[in-house]
């Protein structure tokens, strides 16, 4: 089924809530909830690249750990969208990640391109790839 602006809409504000909520995602259900918002429930991350650690997250489950191994003790963490866009029946974000270790004030920042397979105007599968080509390249597959 081809991307509509709606799933378009959806990513968009997925990262934008993410980094609004940032801090309050460790409390009580806000993870959750936020999972609840942009993800069905049987939805699947994949970092293909192994980055940050290799892994395929299943479920609301799977997505708490991945949130965990990937974010663990980062501070001031942030997205910024550089494209967000149809690619044949996937929606790819082209994204770069800001984030602070918790005894630093050296922010680190990483280019990810991520892939998204959408279902009933949620994210069904995710793709996280490092560096844009990476992802982009994914979609021409």
């Amino acid at each position: 089924m081809p991307v509509t602006a709606s799933d378009l809409a959806h990513i968009r504000r997925a990262f934008a809530e993410f980094t609004e909520r940032y801090d309050k995602l460790r409390e009580d259900g806000a993870l959750e909830r936020y999972y609840a918002e942009f993800y069905v429930p049987d939805s699947v991350v994949e970092n293909v690249d192994g980055f940050p650690t290799p892994g395929r997250y299943e479920g609301f489950a799977g997505y708490q750990e991945g949130f965990s191994d990937a974010y663990g003790s980062y501070r001031d963490v942030r997205w910024r969208v550089e494209a967000i866009e149809p690619a044949g029946e996937l929606v790819l974000a082209l994204m770069r990640a800001f984030g602070k270790p918790p005894d630093d004030d050296v922010a680190l920042e990483l280019a990810l391109g991520m892939t998204y397979e959408m279902r009933d105007g949620k994210i069904a599968y995710a793709r996280v790839y490092v560096g844009h080509e990476r992802a982009r390249a994914a979609t021409l597959s």
